[in-house]
Parts: structure tokens; sequence; C-alpha cells
């Protein structure tokens, strides 16, 4: 009988150490175990569709790659906006071309790291541009590809962002 007791008991550390071990990981980013995986937006959206891919209809899967080029579309756009703003703030006068980046060379820079930080800006501004259009995806769709791209980026540690859907 104490025997038995024994190995229940370890078996209940040994699984108390793991839920505080996901707990951890869940509630402090600064806490995770690994460090990121650093990785550009255009690797990290090619590595989610090949998730993806493995998972879901063909139907869905058209669907999720017309996402992930809208969505890369909306973080090269933000970080243009962003850094136009940040150019006229700082000398009062337009910007030229050449002071933006391309959009290739941009995207190489701009790392996973960022692809959740424009989810709300994404589905509130940038989708709001492309509504009635024909080909873009439904809100509710949208809505959980972000969302899973958001917990996948968080699971594979290219993000120290974690989403939290407020309801």
């Amino acid at each position: 009988m104490l025997k038995k007791r024994t190995e229940e008991s370890k078996s209940n550390v040994v699984s108390d150490q793991k839920m505080r071990q996901k707990e951890l990981t869940k509630l402090s980013p600064a806490l995770r175990p690994h460090s990121l995986v650093k990785t550009s937006c255009d690797d990290a959206l090619a590595l989610f569709l090949i998730h993806l891919a493995e998972q879901v209809k063909e139907s869905f899967y058209v669907m999720a790659v017309k996402f992930a080029v809208l969505y890369r579309d909306c973080l090269i756009s933000y970080r243009r906006q962003t850094q136009l703003e940040e150019l006229g703030q700082q000398s009062r006068c337009l910007a030229s071309v050449g002071d933006v980046i391309d959009a290739e060379a941009e995207s190489l820079l701009l790392s996973a790291e960022d692809l959740p930080d424009i989810c709300n800006y994404f589905m509130v501004n940038y989708m709001s541009q492309l509504t009635g259009e024909l080909w873009a995806p439904e809100k509710p769709d949208l809505e959980q590809l972000v969302e899973s791209l958001c917990e996948w980026l968080w699971a594979q540690n290219l993000t120290s962002t974690h989403l939290i859907r407020q309801k």
C-alpha cells in the first residue's frame, strides 16, 4: 500500500511540474523555456501554409493561401505607413520614393515576430477596404485563420506575442 502511494505521489509531482511549465508558458512570454526562433515573415507564412495543407480540405487551403498573401501585403503596407509617418514627423517634408524600401526587400526584413502585431489592423482596417470583392475570404474564415496563425506562431516559438481573444 505504501509503495502505491509513493508511485502515485511521484506521478502527481511530475504532472504538477508539467502543468506549471504549461502555465508559465501561457502566462508570460518572458518565462518561456526556449528562445525565439528568428524567422522571416515570408518563411513563417509558408510554414503555416504547409502546416495547414496537412489538416484542411483543398477549398479551405485555397482560401488560406489568399489569406497569407493578403496578410503579408497588409503587414508591408502597415510598415510603410508607419515609416512614412515617422519620416514626416522627423522632417516635415514629403518622403521620396527611395526612402521607402521596396516590398520584396521589406518582406525579408520583417520577422515572424511582427505578424501577430497587425491582426486587429488586418481585420478592422485592411479587410474593410476589400469588402464586397468576390475573391476576398469571408470575415468568419479570416478570423479563424488569423487566430490559427497567431496560435501556430506561438506554439512554434516564432513569436513572443500570445493572442488573447476577447469576447
